[in-house]
Parts: C-alpha cells; structure tokens; sequence
C-alpha cells in the first residue's frame, strides 16, 4: 500500500490542491490532505508550510478549506485579510501574498485541532460556527481573524482536550 508521510494510504485521500510549483518540485506536494474516511483534515509538517507560505499557498487551498468549513471563499478570504476588489486580483493570480498564506495556515491549524480534540470533523465544524461562553459569547470562527483570537481558540481547545473545559 502506498502511503503519505503522514503515514494515510493515498487511497484514503480525497486528492490534491494546487500548491506552489516550487514546493511541488521538491516533493511537498500534499500539503493540506483530507481523509476521506473520516473527513478530517490533516496539515504536512511545519517545515513543508513553511515554504509554501513564503512563497505563496495556491488559491485552491482557500475554496478546498472553505468548503471542508461549510463557508463560503468569500468568508475564509475575510478571515486571512483579503477583501473588496482584492478577492478577484487573488482568484485571478491563483495564488495567496506569503501573509495570506500564514493566516490561512493558522485558520488551518485550528480547523485540523478542532476535528482532532473533538474527534468528528462535522463537530468541530459546529463548535467553530457555535456562540462559546468562554468565548465571550461568540463563535471560534469569528475570532480566527487576528492571532490573539486563534490564541484563545487554541486555549479552549487545549482545555476541552485536558479536561478542563469551561
């Protein structure tokens, strides 16, 4: 059987998403993975994104992620900072500026911890669009905009994974 670094069979993976050509060539060419037995999200290494953040994440990524979310591009676009007349110079270039890139990495990472600590990603999918109390009474995703919402995300996270839940 032919497996992933990730160590998922390539038969349990519901395809590719463009990446950049340079992250291709050096065989880093599944970056952002889906199984599709249980539909969770799972990222490469830090140092795979790494690259393809300074150079700039393929636009794919941004329609795979929102529809893996239920939302539409135009609301992933909103989180990562592109909006107005930017969305369209973006769908036409087919590529994300590095900064884009990083905060679609982070909204990524939120979205694969949630599916992992709340082991269903159709629950996880809930909980982000979910009002939380220990939120301040608003939904995850609505704080995944700026790094010290995806700071509080990630401490729910890592409290409902520990027990601690409040």
């Amino acid at each position: 059987m032919n497996t992933t670094k990730t160590g998922l069979s390539r038969s349990r993976i519901s395809g590719r998403v463009a990446t950049s050509a340079d992250a291709d060539q050096m065989g880093m060419n599944e970056v952002f993975m889906f199984d599709s037995e249980s539909g969770m999200l799972h990222l490469s290494k830090a140092s795979v994104w790494v690259h393809v953040v300074k150079t700039g994440i393929g636009y794919g990524y941004v329609s795979r992620l929102a529809e893996h979310l239920g939302v539409g591009d135009n609301s992933v676009l909103m989180k990562i900072g592109v909006a107005g007349g930017t969305i369209a110079r973006r769908r036409r270039a087919d590529v994300l500026k590095p900064d884009e890139s990083d905060r679609l990495y982070r909204l990524a990472k939120i979205t694969a911890m949630a599916e992992r600590v709340l082991e269903d990603p159709v629950k996880a999918k809930n909980w982000l669009q979910t009002k939380n109390r220990a939120l301040g009474g608003v939904s995850p995703f609505s704080l995944l905009d700026t790094e010290p919402g995806v700071d509080m995300v990630e401490d729910v996270l890592n409290q409902i994974e520990y027990g601690v839940y409040s």
